[in-house]
This record gives C-alpha cells, structure tokens and sequence, in this order.
C-alpha cells in the first residue's frame, strides 16, 4: 500500500490527479493506517478532496479521515498561536530565541495545505545576547527554568522540559549535535556563528532558508541514526528545498553538507524525496538532476532505497518500528544498552564517523537521568 500513499500525497502536492487505480475497502483502510503512523492524516486528506469521485474511499473512511484532519487544523492555529506566546515569554525575559522546525516548517508549505500538516511539541533554541560557552547556558537555561515554573526536567542532551503555555515546550541549548566530538566542536561553533550573525539584523528571517537547508537535514540525519524518521518530517524537508530558488543558497547548503560529512546520507533522502513527493521511479532518477533544480546532491538510489526502507518501516518517530519496542523488553540495563547498539550499528558502514561514537551518546543520557 505503500504506493498508493505516495500518489495519495503527490495528488495533495498537485503532482498528480487521480490514483493509478481505484481502491478496495481493505486497502483503502491499509492507507489511512500507513498515513496515521506517518503523521499525514491532514495532508493525504487535502489529496481525497481533490481526487476523482469515484476514486473516493467508503464514505466511512472519509469521514474518519476527515474528522481527523479538521481536529489537525485546529491544533495547528493553536500551535502557532502558543509558538508566539512562548517567544514572547523568552523575549521579555531577556533572551533571545528562535522557533525550531514544528510551526516553523509551516511558512515552506503552500497555503492550502499548511493547516493540515500535524502539529508537534513547540522547540524553541534560547540563547542571550553574551552567547555564553554551552556549558554556561545549560547551566542558566536550566535555573531560568526552575525559577520560571518551579522544576527543570533535562528532557535530552541538548534540551530542557519548559512546560509553559499549557503546551509541552524544549527549550534547546543548541539546535542539535553531533557524538563525535570533533564534529561536534565545529557544528557548535557554526550555530554560534550563525546565531551572532542573526542577532546583528534587523530582519528576524535573515538566512532562515540556508539554516533549515541544513539543520532540518541534520535532524532528520539525528532521528533515523537513533530511532527512526517518518514521512511527515521528510515532507517538511522537501518544502524547504523546494523553497530555495537561488543558486546561492543551495551551493552554501552544499558546501555545509559536505563540510559536516552529510552528503552521501544527503544524497540517499535525495531519492526518497524524489520517489515519495515527486513520483519519480528508480529508473528516472539517474537522469532527472537537471529538471529538479531544487536537488542539492546527487540522487543516490542504492543507499537511498535503504533508507526508504527504514523510513516506511520506522514510521513518525520510530513509533511503527517492532526493533525499537525490542529494546525496551530487555531485562536489565546491560541488555537494554545491547540492544539498543544492536540497533544503532545498523547503519556502521554507511556512516561510521558518527555511529562508532552512538554508545557514549548512550553513558551521557545515563548520566543525565541518574544526575
């Protein structure tokens, strides 16, 4: 069922009018339970509205589909009404902040579709004026919070529970990571960079397109190395790249990529964007760089039809993937943390640089929970 999701969604994007067949009830109820653990209830939605009516599912499909994806509508003004609140909130306090992902993603989408697009926790990176070293932060970020709401729970190596708004709120010492420390020293020192230069203009989306290009690759990079990566956050990406229009940008995206060592795991995404959103089949790929001008590397299809793989059998999040709940059944600690390297090593050949390091990333959370 897999395919008729990916035309269900290019239908949604205008890629397409109609399905290359009609569907039976069984199937259709394989889509709709495909698109729910992928988080694209609301955007294949938007897809049945525009198909062909005899190509509709059974009428108790739609209205399940339907009911879902209006609730999804609500959540998203929501969302971004509370997005506003806690920005707000930071800016009075003295820092400075930017929204991460989420309902930032909403400005790549087109207007008739971006209320569909399922909404997520609010991530917010905080930092002041000073840019103090990590460690200072942390270390400030977290008694803001303790004073702000009275507890401060470290919700991830690089993140702290802000539980605000009535909504769930990360608030981000730094965007994101790497485990190799080497890395990680010069990622750092790049969002640092990058943060300082943002702070100087007075247009608060000053290189905002260059930095998701590249932060958004490296999330998704972080998820599918540690616990997998759905359909809905591949979707946000190929908005943002499809968003990019100058020559400029996308050669800094390269030149970015290739410094963090991204572009081969770069080039495999470029072939499931390709074959999930654009409806390109494997024996196209090769030769459709120069029509697709929004592609930043290479398509690669044999590492690329992998990752497609772990990503259809992942789920959002990982929440679909039976090798992650494996991990949880271990009887002890030891075994869990097996397990789980187990899991991470998967990916040994393909990025070796960073998974021969994913065990320390296990000893830190280990030593955060036990602090």
């Amino acid at each position: 069922m897999e395919h008729f999701l990916f035309e269900l969604i290019q239908i949604s994007l205008g890629k397409r009018s109609s399905l290359s067949r009609n569907l039976t009830e069984k199937e259709w109820a394989a889509v709709f339970e495909t698109a729910t653990s992928h988080a694209l209830v609301g955007i294949t939605y938007f897809g049945l509205k525009q198909m062909p009516k005899e190509q509709l599912p059974p009428r108790i499909i739609t209205l399940k589909w339907g009911a879902i994806a209006e609730s999804l509508r609500h959540r998203n003004d929501v969302m971004s009404n509370k997005s506003v609140e806690v920005l707000s909130i930071l800016n009075n306090d003295g820092f400075d902040a930017l929204i991460l992902k989420g309902q930032r993603n909403l400005a790549y989408y087109p207007q008739s579709i971006s209320s569909y697009r399922a909404a997520g926790d609010i991530d917010v990176w905080t930092f002041t004026k000073e840019m103090e070293p990590l460690s200072e932060r942390r270390a400030l970020l977290t008694e803001y919070v303790r004073q702000k709401v009275g507890r401060s729970d470290i919700s991830g190596i690089y993140d702290i529970d802000f539980d605000v708004v009535e909504e769930h709120v990360e608030l981000h010492f730094t965007p994101s990571y790497f485990v190799n420390p080497w890395k990680n020293r010069r990622l750092q020192q790049w969002f640092d960079d990058f943060a300082r230069e943002w702070q100087k203009q007075i247009n608060p989306h000053y290189r905002h397109l260059e930095f998701d290009a590249f932060f958004i690759l490296l999330h998704i990079f972080r998820h599918y190395l540690e616990e997998g990566v759905g359909l809905r956050q591949l979707m946000d990406y190929y908005m943002v790249l499809t968003s990019i229009t100058d020559e400029k940008t996308r050669c800094f995206v390269q030149k970015t990529l290739d410094r963090f060592g991204l572009t081969r795991f770069s080039s495999s995404i470029m072939y499931v964007l390709l074959r999930v959103f654009e409806g390109v089949e494997d024996d196209e790929i090769r030769d459709c760089r120069n029509y697709y001008e929004w592609l930043i590397s290479e398509p690669d299809c044999k590492r690329g039809r992998r990752v497609l793989e772990a990503v259809m059998t992942s789920g959002n999040f990982g929440t679909s993937d039976c090798r992650r709940d494996e991990i949880y059944k271990g009887k002890n600690a030891f075994v869990r943390f097996l397990k789980r390297e187990k899991f991470y090593f998967r990916n040994f050949t393909d990025y070796t640089w960073e998974v021969v390091w994913l065990p320390l990333l296990q000893v830190k959370r280990w030593r955060l929970r036990n602090d």
